[in-house]
C-alpha cells in the first residue's frame, strides 16, 4: 500500500492515461490468466478433497447464505440498481456543471461495473434495519406457513397442537415462501414471552426501576425449557467462538500481524494494481468515530446509560470482531453479542440495556459489514476513498429509510403489535420488539443476580460459559496428533449458534431450508458440481431477487399508490388463520 505522506490530496485527478492503461492491461492479464488458472486449480481440488467443503457447507445454509440482517437482499439491490443504471445512462443529458471549483457531468459514460459495486456497497452499508420485518403473503399467506396436519384435521386439539407452525410442534409443517426459506438474521427470535403489560406489574412507572414488593408479589421469573436452553447455547457460543479462534486460527493471526509490522513489499497482484488509488486518511475514520461516539454519549445519558457504558459497549465489539469476524470468513454465519451485552449491562433501567445492547452489537454488525463491501472493493479494483464515501452515505440514508419504514409498520400495523388485536392471519404479532422489550426486563430491569442467581432455578444456565470454552480443547489436541482426520472441521461455535436458532425459528422455515441446502449443498454440489458451480448462485439471487421484487410490488398495490385489495379466497381468508390451524371452540 502507498505510504499517506507519499500521496498528494489530489493524487487520485493525477492518474494519467499510461496508468490507466496499465491498469487495465494487468487486469486484462490477471482476468484470462491467473483466474483461469486459479479455478483450475480449485476445481481439481475440490474433486480431490470434496468432503473438507461439504463438512463447511453443512452449517444450515440454503443454496447462498444471503445479507445477514438485512430486511432485503442485496441481490434485489443490485438487480433492480443495473436496471436503472442502463436506463438513466439512456436518458440523462451529457451536460457539465460547475458549482464553484467543482465539476460534474450528470452521464459522464456508460454505467459500468464500479459504479454497480459502488451502489451495491452503500444499500449494504445502509440496510441494516432497526427490527427486522417480515412482510406477510398477501396473495396466499399459508404458503409461508403450510400446516400440512391441520389440514387433514383442522378442528382436533392434538392435531392442532403437534402440527401448528406458530403456535405448536410445525410436525409435517413446511414453507413454500422464499421470503421465509431463504432468511439467515440473527435478530430474528420469533419465541413468544408475553406482552409488555408484565413489566408494568413490576415497575416503577415514575422512576422506571424495579419494584421489588410487586415483583415478589406477583411471581418470578421463570422461562420456557426451550428459551432456557437458547440462553444456554448462547452462552456456549460466546466462549467456544473465543476459545476456537485462538486454538485453530492464533497462530496464523500472529504472524499476519507480524507481516504487517515489518512493512515487507506486498507480492498481491490486487495489492500492486489498487497501489495506484491514494487510501483513505486514518482521520477520516477517527474524526467519524470520535464524532458518533459523543453523539452516543450524549444521547445514553438521556436514558441512563453513562459514558463508560457507551464505551464498554464499543469496547467488546472491538474485542469480538477479530474472532466473530474469522468465523464469519469460514463458514458465512455471522454470530452475534445479543446475549452477551445484555449479561454485561447486567442492571439498571431496561431502556438503557437496549441502547446498550444495541452499541455493542449492530455496531459489530456494521463493522462487519464494512470489512466485507472494502474487501469486495479491494478485489472489484474501487478506490478506496470512493468505497468509504458510498458506505457513509448508505448509512445516512438507511437511517432515513429505517425511520420512515418503522413508523409505517407501527402506524398501520399498532394494535396487532402492542397486542390490542389479534392478528387474524397470525403473521403480525410484534414478536421481535417483544422480545427486544422482554429480553431488557430480563437482563436490565430484573437483572441477572435474580434470574441466574445461586437461588434460581437457572443458575445451571451459567455453565454454559465453562463448557463451550472446554470443547473445542479436546478436539484441537486430536487434530494435532492426527492432522489427517479432520477434527479442525469441527466447528463449536456454529454448532452452538445453530443450536441457538433452531428452537427459536419456527420449524417449517429450518425443515424446508435444510431440504433446499441438502439438495443444493450435497447433492448438486456432489454428483452435479458442473451444474451447481454454473446455476447455484445464480438461482439463489434470483430467487431472493424474484421474492423482495414481489414483495416491493405487493406493498405498492395493498398499501402505496394504487391500493387495490387482492380478492378474498381460501388461501387468504380473514377469518381463519393463515395456517388454517382453526381455533375450537370450547
Amino acid at each position: 500500500m502507498v505510504p499517506e505522506n507519499n500521496i498528494n490530496d489530489n493524487a487520485e485527478n493525477s492518474i494519467n492515461n499510461d496508468a490507466k492503461r496499465k491498469i487495465h492491461d494487468e487486469e486484462k492479464i490477471y482476468d484470462e490468466e491467473k483466474i483461469h488458472d486459479e479455478e483450475n486449480n480449485l476445481e481439481k481440488k475440490l474433486e480431490d478433497n470434496s468432503d473438507n467443503e461439504l463438512i463447511s457447507a453443512a452449517s444450515y445454509q440454503t443454496l447462498f447464505v444471503t445479507s445477514l440482517i438485512l430486511v432485503y437482499s442485496v441481490f434485489f439491490v443490485i438487480l433492480v440498481s443495473y436496471i436503472m443504471g442502463k436506463w438513466l445512462e439512456k436518458i440523462l443529458p451529457n451536460k457539465k456543471f460547475r458549482i464553484k471549483n467543482w465539476e460534474f457531468n450528470l452521464n459522464p459514460g456508460p454505467f459500468n461495473y464500479k459504479e454497480h459495486v459502488c451502489i451495491a456497497a452503500a444499500a449494504n452499508a445502509g440496510g441494516v434495519s432497526a427490527y427486522a420485518v417480515f412482510v406477510p403473503e398477501y396473495m396466499f399467506p399459508w404458503l409461508s406457513g403450510a400446516a400440512i396436519l391441520c389440514l387433514i384435521a383442522p378442528n382436533n386439539n392434538t392435531v392442532k397442537t403437534l402440527g401448528s407452525v406458530y403456535r405448536g410442534a410445525g410436525i409435517l409443517g413446511v414453507s413454500l415462501d422464499w421470503n421465509a426459506i431463504g432468511q439467515v438474521d440473527p435478530l430474528f427470535t420469533p419465541c413468544n414471552m408475553g406482552h409488555w403489560s408484565v413489566a408494568t406489574r413490576i415497575m416503577d412507572p415514575v422512576t422506571g426501576v424495579l419494584d421489588v414488593t410487586s415483583y415478589e408479589n406477583y411471581s418470578p421469573v421463570y422461562m420456557s425449557a426451550v428459551f432456557a436452553a437458547c440462553y444456554c447455547y448462547s452462552f456456549m457460543q460466546v466462549t467456544a467462538t473465543i476459545c476456537h479462534v485462538i486454538l485453530f486460527h492464533g497462530k496464523e493471526i500472529w504472524n499476519r500481524y507480524k507481516k504487517t509490522r515489518e512493512e515487507e513489499e506486498e507480492t498481491d497482484i490486487h495489492c500492486k494494481m489498487m497501489s495506484i488509488y491514494p487510501e483513505v486518511p486514518y482521520y477520516w475514520y477517527i474524526a467519524i468515530f470520535f464524532v458518533m461516539l459523543i453523539i452516543a454519549i450524549i444521547l445514553g445519558y438521556k436514558v441512563n446509560l453513562p459514558w463508560w457504558g457507551v464505551l464498554l459497549a464499543i469496547a467488546l465489539a472491538i474485542f469480538m470482531v477479530l474472532p466473530i469476524g474469522i468465523i464469519q470468513a469460514v463458514s458465512n454465519w455471522q454470530l452475534g453479542l445479543n446475549v452477551l451485552t445484555e449479561l454485561v449491562c447486567g442492571f439498571g433501567y431496561p431502556i438503557a440495556n437496549v441502547y446498550f445492547k444495541a452499541y455493542g452489537h449492530i455496531s459489530l454488525t456494521q463493522c462487519l459489514l464494512f470489512v466485507q463491501d472494502l474487501k469486495l472493493g479491494h478485489y472489484m479494483k474501487i478506490p478506496p476513498r470512493s468505497m468509504f464515501i458510498s458506505q457513509i452515505w448508505g448509512t445516512f440514508v438507511g437511517i432515513i429509510v429505517n425511520y420512515w419504514t418503522t413508523n409505517i409498520v407501527i402506524n398501520t400495523k399498532r394494535s396487532y403489535i402492542d397486542g390490542t388485536e389479534v392478528d387474524p392471519t397470525g403473521q403480525w404479532a410484534g414478536l421481535q420488539p417483544e422480545i427486544f422489550n422482554t429480553a431488557s426486563i430480563i437482563w436490565r430491569l430484573i437483572g441477572p443476580g435474580r434470574v441466574f442467581g445461586s437461588s434460581s432455578i437457572y443458575n445451571v444456565l451459567l455453565w454454559g460459559f465453562l463448557i463451550g470454552g472446554f470443547l473445542p480443547i479436546p478436539f484441537y489436541l486430536l487434530h494435532q496428533k492426527f492432522p489427517k482426520a479432520k477434527f479442525n472441521l469441527v466447528n463449536f461455535p456454529i454448532i452452538f449458534y445453530g443450536l441457538s436458532v433452531f428452537p427459536q425459528t419456527y420449524p417449517n422455515f429450518i425443515i424446508t431450508g435444510f431440504i433446499a441446502g441438502f439438495l443444493s449443498q450435497f447433492y448438486a454440489f456432489r454428483y452435479k458440481h458442473m451444474w451447481w458451480k454454473k446455476y447455484n448462485y445464480v438461482m439463489s439471487a434470483a430467487f431472493d431477487s424474484g421474492a423482495q421484487i414481489m414483495t416491493m410490488v405487493a406493498f405498492i398495490c395493498i398499501n402505496g399508490i394504487v391500493k387495490v385489495q387482492f380478492p378474498t379466497w381460501w388461501g387468504n381468508d380473514p377469518s381463519t388463520q393463515s395456517e388454517h390451524c382453526f381455533p375450537i371452540k370450547s
